[in-house]
């Protein structure tokens, strides 16, 4: 689940992007783009192609627990995507954050493109991390990302991240047409997370962060003139302990807002709201399901070297039927503390906290 995304055209076809070749600690994976048109359930009916490599030699030590929304089709149906390359070992460098598009003949050779979006001065580069990509109604790209902007360190280079949303209006094959603006710092902590939804209705951005260090799940909203500065309002969700890690924002079809996250003490939890969503007030929350639940649901046999087992959850993801019904998955990963012996080693017993069993859960309920 973590690494594979997949949307449907406007006629229900499914296309889907993939990494290959990818692990937690590795540093290049390969984007391989599929399309299928009919009879999909049937092999030899989907049409691959491999896109493009990425060596992301900054390393991505806590990706596993990072949900992915890079993949995106625009309204047309067309797939694009954003993605961070910090390949120096090429030339020139292909160094930055990157935006790829195809508009048709997707799965032939020579039909993507691609435009770094990101700054660049001498041999310094901005870098981003786990963007988040949408479209408004007429095919414009909005990007919500952290991004180490220049301009911070010594001599112009980057040191500090911030969650920045950017986009472009017109000639987007070009970098200087991008425009951004930071919303808030990305803070500390292994689990951060952001999200972002455009209205329905007038294309206006929506935006979440958790910052996982502090604890800390924010809400921002904007209006009107969103690049320039002071245009977004800013809401502390106030919810603390643990609460807003992975968080999934959905906006239901009149715009309302409604957040779908978890607590790996907890369980599974959601907040919503429907009219002044920028004030703390207006919102209500809604424990969706414990961990107990899980256990309940899906007891996991130890093996016998093996106690203290738990489930570790992340990564969810919330889409809403016609009837207003929210439909989400996330992962859940049941680990425990094992014991290891060498028959060959006179040492004493390794003790190994590792997962056992990998699992997605899968949970429909009516939020609100």
């Amino acid at each position: 689940m973590r690494k594979n995304q997949i949307e449907l055209t406007p006629a229900g076809q499914p296309r889907l992007l993939a990494m290959l070749g990818d692990t937690e600690n590795s540093f290049s994976a390969l984007f391989v783009y599929a399309e299928c048109n009919a009879n999909c359930l049937v092999e030899g009916s989907w049409s691959t192609i491999g896109v493009q490599t990425r060596n992301d030699t900054l390393g991505r030590s806590f990706e596993y627990y990072t949900p992915k929304r890079y993949f995106e089709l625009d309204p047309q149906g067309r797939p694009r995507f954003v993605y961070y390359d910090n390949n120096y070992s090429i030339e020139p460098d292909h160094i930055g954050g990157f935006y790829l598009w195809c508009d048709t003949d997707c799965t032939e050779q020579g039909t993507w493109n691609e435009v770094m979006f990101t700054k660049q001065s001498g041999y310094h580069y901005e870098s981003i991390s786990e963007p988040v990509l949408k479209f408004t109604r007429d095919g414009r790209p909005r990007v919500l990302s952290y991004l180490n902007p220049l301009g911070n360190g010594a001599n112009g280079s980057p040191s500090r991240f911030e969650v920045y949303y950017s986009g472009c209006d017109s000639n987007c094959e070009q970098g200087e047409s991008w425009q951004r603006i930071p919303l808030v710092d990305r803070g500390s902590g292994y689990q951060p997370a952001w999200d972002l939804e455009l209205d329905p209705a007038t294309d206006n951005p929506r935006a979440v962060n958790y910052q996982s260090g502090e604890d800390n799940l924010f809400y921002h909203s904007c209006d009107a003139d969103c690049f320039s500065e002071g245009s977004w309002k800013t809401l502390d969700m106030d919810l603390g302990s643990g609460w807003g890690i992975g968080v999934d924002l959905k906006l239901d079809t009149q715009g309302h807002p409604q957040l779908v996250f978890l607590n790996t003490s907890r369980g599974l939890g959601s907040a919503f709201c429907t009219s002044n969503c920028d004030q703390l007030a207006s919102w209500n929350g809604q424990l969706i399901e414990t961990k107990d639940d899980i256990d309940s649901a899906y007891p996991v046999a130890r093996p016998v070297t093996c106690n203290n087992g738990m489930w570790d959850i992340y990564s969810p993801t919330v889409t809403f039927d016609n009837a207003g019904n929210a439909h989400i998955i996330y992962d859940a990963a049941y680990k425990a503390r094992c014991q290891y012996v060498d028959p060959t080693q006179p040492a004493p017993p390794t003790d190994v906290f590792h997962e056992i069993w990998p699992s997605v859960r899968y949970v429909t309920v009516k939020i609100g």
